[in-house]
């Protein structure tokens, strides 16, 4: 009979710490690319299918929150209003 069944796989030290921090990392660089978004004119926003107050609002939120979701919610939602 073998002990080793059942058993939970070791996990590294630091393992957590280093993922957090490069997921911050991966959501800071992807708030910068909303901030290059705003400076976009409305009439390129609008044939991207966002609104200037959408990217605003995604680009205000938290950065452990996905912001590209969270945008693409707010412009399914919109669209649903709208019909």
């Amino acid at each position: 009979m073998s002990y080793l069944t059942n058993t939970t796989p070791i996990q590294r030290p630091g393992h957590g710490i280093f993922h957090r921090f490069g997921s911050l990392l991966a959501a800071a660089h992807r708030r910068r690319a909303f901030n290059k978004m705003l400076q976009l004119d409305d009439h390129l926003l609008e044939d991207m299918g966002v609104t200037r107050t959408e990217v605003q609002r995604a680009a205000r939120l938290p950065l452990w929150v996905d912001a590209g979701e969270e945008l693409l919610k707010i412009t399914v939602r919109r669209r649903r209003e709208r019909k």
